[in-house]
């Protein structure tokens, strides 16, 4: 298994208790210009371009703990591989899609949370948690492969989203 259920539901409360603070997000000046309704018309297209984009992500992470860092015989270095790349992806990509402007113009009680979110989920695997949750340390090499991977995909993410956006007058 890529990650254990445990794993799933640290993962997941890590993120989602990141996500309360978009409550004290500031929405883009021009997005407040005129009333909107709740339009889900666009949704399907939204998810059959970044579904994909994230996929590729992923695979070439699982590639490189498989076939880089030997992780096909080590499933607790896979499964914590696996729990902080996408902990830190999901937490990224928000912050990249929050807005059809730059990325990081979140509020900073936003940025603050997120911040705080990949820096418990980094630690968990050197802490006292970790047995329970089987983790182990990762290796130096991959924490740098993890900056490259994410900064790839929030590159491709904010690429893809000014494509996406250029015609879309809804995003």
């Amino acid at each position: 298994m890529p990650i254990l259920p445990i794993q799933l539901v640290v993962s997941n409360l890590l993120y989602d208790l990141a996500q309360l603070a978009l409550a004290w997000d500031r929405v883009d000046d021009e997005y407040l210009g005129k009333p909107r309704r709740w339009d889900a018309r666009g949704l399907t297209g939204f998810m059959l371009v970044f579904g994909p984009l994230s996929s590729l992500f992923d695979l070439a992470t699982f590639a490189v703990l498989w076939h880089v860092f030997g992780a096909g015989a080590d499933p607790l270095l896979f499964q914590t591989g696996w729990f902080v790349e996408g902990l830190l992806s999901q937490l990224l990509v928000v912050l990249v899609l929050r807005g059809r402007g730059t990325p990081m113009r979140a509020s900073r009680p936003v940025v603050l949370a997120a911040a705080a979110a990949a820096l418990a989920g980094l630690l968990v695997p050197l802490s006292p948690l970790a047995g329970p949750l089987r983790m182990q340390a990762l290796p130096a090499t991959y924490l740098l492969w993890l900056v490259v991977v994410l900064a790839g995909y929030a590159l491709a993410a904010q690429v893809a989203k000014r494509g996406w956006a250029r015609h879309r007058t809804w995003w």
